[in-house]
């Protein structure tokens, strides 16, 4: 079920992805969907499935972005593999440290692609400026995953869910559920 669920939500990713240039949250940030679904796999699914689910959205966000195929399907699939070693999946227990994972993924995943293409296309990588540009898409990410999973947790389960008041036992996130 998880993994039909991840499947929808990466055909939506890659549609909102391909219609990119019409969409901008506050302060000009266009959130990047394709890093969305890698992250989300890579708290969803456990092992091998996770780096292997990452390799695919980073094709995907290859073909998208137009830039050299197979840069974020290795890139991606690496960062879910420290992801998965560093213990990211334990971050899915609560909306916030999900969000705060999801944050971090994309702002590294986004760094990383664009200082490659820049290094790839033989020009100087501006670092603050890839640095600043990167945090704000994930910002704009993050932002769009928070909403979303707090509504949809207040729409199914109800505002107690959103605040754990003890430690969660389960191996599924709560607000996936």
């Amino acid at each position: 079920m998880r993994l039909l669920f991840l499947i929808g939500l990466t055909y939506i990713a890659f549609v909102l992805e391909t219609a990119g240039g019409t969409w901008s949250l506050p302060g000009s940030t266009v959130p990047q969907f394709m890093f969305l679904a890698a992250a989300l796999g890579v708290l969803w699914c456990p092992g091998s499935t996770a780096i292997i689910w990452a390799a695919l959205s980073g094709l995907l966000a290859d073909i998208v972005s137009g830039g050299p195929i197979g840069l974020n399907v290795v890139l991606l699939a690496n960062l879910a593999f420290i992801a998965q070693m560093a213990g990211g999946r334990q971050a899915s227990e609560s909306i916030f440290t999900a969000s705060a994972f999801v944050f971090l993924f994309a702002t590294f995943a986004g760094f990383a692609s664009q200082s490659l293409q820049h290094v790839l296309a033989g020009a100087s990588p501006g670092i603050k400026l890839i640095g600043l540009t990167s945090a704000s898409r994930a910002g704009g990410t993050t932002a769009l995953f928070l909403v979303t999973a707090i509504g949809w947790t207040l729409l199914t389960r109800g505002v107690r869910v959103v605040m754990p008041s003890r430690p969660v036992a389960s191996g599924r996130p709560k607000w996936a559920r």
